[in-house]
C-alpha cells in the first residue's frame, strides 16, 4: 500500500523546469483541462492589449507630434491587427495547433513596438514609454498560459531593450542603470511569480483530480450500499422460501391497510390458508418436497390475488391474503378459486404424482364492524380453525355471528351459530 502511495506521488510530480507532468497521460489530461481556461486568456489578451495600444495613441500626439505617422503605422498597420488577427485564431483550429508561435509573434510584436517607441521618443518622454513596456511584460507574466513562453518573451523584451539604450539612446550612466536594475528585477519576480501561480494551478488540477476520483469511488460505494441496504430490507420482509411477505412486513401493512378502511369506510377482507396434513407429508415424503409444497402454494397464491393484495407465509404451512377493497362476497369467489387451483395442482415426485389440498378461513371488517386489525387476524383464524376441524379441504367464511362453511366447489353446505371453540 505505501509503496502503491509513493508511485503515485512519484508518477504525479512535476518536473522542476518546466513543470509538465512525469506522466505523458496526466499531462494530456491536464492540458484538456486547462484549454478553455488558457483560450479564454488568450483572447482576453487580445483585446486588452488592442484597446491600450490603441489608447496609447494619445500620448504619442502629445509626445511625438513629428513622428505621429510612423507611431501610426507601428500601432494600427502592425501591432492592433496582429493582435486582432490573433483573437480570431483562437476561434480556429489553427490557432489550437499553433498557440505557441502565435503567442511569440504577438509578444514579440508587441515589445517590439513599444521599444520603437523608447528609440524614437528619447529623453525624457522615453520613461514614460519604458512604464508602459513593463506594463505590456506584466501582461504576459499574468494572462499568457504556463511559464515557459511568458518568461521567454520576457526576457527576450529584456535583452532588445538593453541593446537599444545601451547602442542607440544617449542616458546618463545612473538612468542607464537604474532602468536596466528595475527591469531585470521586475523580470525576476515576474519569473518567479508566474512560477509559482503555474505550479498552484497544476497542484490544484491534482488536487481536484483526486478529488473527483474519490466522489466516484465513494458515489459507487453508496451506489453498491444502497443496493445491499435494499436487498437487505427485501430479505427482512420477505421470506427467503416462498418469496412473499413475511410477518415482520404483513403486520405493518395491515395496520396500514386497516387505517384505511377506517378512514375511508371501505371494506377489508382477510383470507388465511393452512395446507391440510402438511406434518404427516412432510414426514412421509421429507422436508425438500414439503418446501417444494410451500413453494407452489405460494405461487397459486400470487397468481390469483391483485397487485394491490398482500401475500404472506403467517408460519409454517399457514398463509395469509390480505385483500383491500374487498367485499365479503368478493373475498369468497377468490377463495374458492384457490382452494381449487391448489387442489388441482400436481407435481412429480421420483415419477409420481403428488398433490395437496388446503383449508382457508375467511373473514371482512365491514364499516365499524371491527375495534382493530388484531380482531379481524382472529375471526378469519377462527375461520380457518373450523374449517380444519370440520374436515379440512373446506372452506369457512366469519360472517358477523354467524360461521358460514362452503365447500370446495362454491356450493353452500351449512350455516351454524357461532361455537368455535
Amino acid at each position: 500500500m505505501i509503496k502503491a502511495h509513493l508511485a503515485a506521488r512519484r508518477d504525479d510530480a512535476l518536473q522542476p523546469l518546466s513543470l509538465r507532468f512525469r506522466v505523458r497521460g496526466l499531462e494530456k489530461e491536464y492540458r484538456r483541462e486547462i484549454l478553455a481556461v488558457e483560450t479564454r486568456r488568450w483572447r482576453l489578451t487580445c483585446v486588452i492589449g488592442a484597446a491600450m495600444y490603441a489608447i496609447f495613441y494619445l500620448l504619442d500626439r502629445q509626445l511625438m507630434p513629428d513622428l505621429l505617422w510612423l507611431c501610426l503605422t507601428i500601432r494600427f498597420a502592425l501591432v492592433c491587427p496582429a493582435l486582432l488577427l490573433s483573437l480570431g485564431l483562437s476561434f480556429t483550429d489553427i490557432g489550437s495547433k499553433k498557440r505557441v508561435i502565435i503567442f511569440l509573434a504577438n509578444g514579440a510584436l508587441a515589445s517590439l513596438g513599444i521599444i520603437a517607441m523608447i528609440a524614437l521618443a528619447g529623453p525624457p518622454a522615453d520613461h514614460l514609454y519604458y512604464g508602459g513596456l513593463l506594463l505590456c511584460v506584466l501582461f504576459y507574466y499574468l494572462l499568457l498560459p504556463g511559464w515557459l513562453v511568458p518568461n521567454l518573451i520576457a526576457w527576450a523584451t529584456f535583452v532588445v531593450y538593453e541593446l537599444v539604450i545601451f547602442f542607440y539612446l544617449d542616458l546618463s550612466r545612473e538612468i542607464l542603470i537604474g532602468s536596466s536594475f528595475i527591469f531585470f528585477f521586475f523580470n525576476l519576480s515576474g519569473m518567479f511569480g508566474c512560477y509559482l501561480l503555474n505550479r498552484m494551478e497544476r497542484r490544484a488540477f491534482l488536487q481536484q483530480r483526486t478529488i473527483k476520483s474519490q466522489a466516484q469511488v465513494l458515489e459507487k460505494a453508496l451506489v453498491v450500499a444502497e443496493d445491499e441496504r435494499r436487498l437487505a430490507e427485501s430479505l427482512a420482509q420477505t421470506d427467503p422460501l416462498t418469496g412473499v411477505a413475511n410477518r415482520r412486513s404483513f403486520f405493518p401493512e395491515a395496520e396500514r391497510e386497516w387505517m384505511r378502511h377506517r378512514r375511508k369506510g371501505r371494506s377489508l377482507s382477510l383470507l388465511m390458508l393452512d395446507i391440510d396434513h402438511f406434518k404427516e407429508f412432510n414426514d412421509l415424503y421429507g422436508h425438500r418436497v414439503g418446501d417444494q409444497v410451500l413453494v407452489l402454494v405460494a405461487q397459486v397464491l400470487r397468481q390469483q390475488v391483485r397487485e394491490t393484495d398482500t401475500v404472506c407465509r403467517y408460519g409454517g404451512e399457514e398463509f395469509a391474503v390480505l385483500l383491500p377493497e374487498t367485499t365479503s362476497e368478493e373475498a369468497l369467489v377468490l377463495a374458492r378459486r384457490i382452494l381449487a387451483t391448489v387442489a388441482e395442482t400436481v407435481f412429480l415426485h421420483h415419477g409420481n404424482p403428488l398433490g395437496v389440498t388446503a383449508s382457508l378461513g375467511a373473514a371482512t371488517a365491514a364499516v365499524a364492524e371491527m375495534a382493530s386489525v388484531d380482531e379481524l387476524l382472529e375471526r378469519a383464524d377462527q375461520a380457518l380453525y373450523t374449517a380444519k376441524k370440520s374436515g379440512r379441504n373446506q372452506l369457512r367464511s366469519w360472517e358477523r355471528e354467524r360461521a358460514v362453511i362452503y365447500d370446495p366447489t362454491g356450493e353452500l353446505c351449512l350455516k351454524v351459530p357461532e361455537c368455535l371453540t
